[in-house]
């Protein structure tokens, strides 16, 4: 029996989104209707009609891993403007090695994590992010392995505390052998 989802707001400071949102899902969510998800949608967008809520694309999900919703309250994906990744200069960059650690970065990546360029170079990928755990992170690599894409949302954290939500697109060896270039920008 499936669980009741746990439920990723964005913008994650908006308390009373948040608490919006999370007492529909409370309300609504019955594990045995498919439509429940659109029913906590349509409950969340009277208070907020521009949000959207989603589940968690299936690749992500393991067995028994817990479902997992997200929240967008201003702009849902499918409404932001299409990003030209590889042509648009202003957009952060990073190049993850195959260890996972950072080995390039622009200036607009650092100011995206807070930090100047050098304090990124040598982390670990996912140091500047929300942790969503070892398990998402295996599969998420496992994916990008597999079809040498990965585009997905995360939250940055900087060191000041404040939080922004990113859209991201990585590419498989985007920089040669076993350079994986990750293309951000806030939404």
């Amino acid at each position: 029996m499936t669980t009741r989802p746990r439920v990723v707001t964005v913008p994650s400071v908006d308390h009373a989104f948040r608490a919006h949102v999370l007492f529909a899902v409370d309300r609504l969510f019955d594990a045995t209707d498919a439509t429940s998800l659109g029913a906590v949608a349509k409950e969340v967008r009277r208070a907020y009609p521009n949000a959207q809520v989603r589940k968690k694309d299936d690749f992500a999900r393991l067995d028994g891993e817990q479902l997992v919703w997200y929240a967008y309250r201003d702009r849902p994906p499918e409404a932001a403007p299409r990003i030209d990744w590889w042509s648009n200069p202003d957009l952060a960059r990073t190049v993850v090695d195959e260890t996972g650690r950072y080995v390039g970065a622009n200036a607009q990546a650092a100011d995206l994590f807070g930090v100047d360029e050098s304090t990124i170079l040598g982390g670990r990928a996912g140091d500047f992010t929300r942790n969503e755990g070892e398990t998402l992170a295996s599969v998420l690599f496992d994916t990008l392995m597999r079809n040498g894409t990965l585009e997905s949302t995360a939250v940055v954290l900087r060191p000041d505390g404040s939080e922004i939500p990113i859209i991201f697109r990585i590419t498989r060896d985007g920089d040669g052998p076993g350079r994986h270039v990750t293309v951000m920008e806030a939404i």
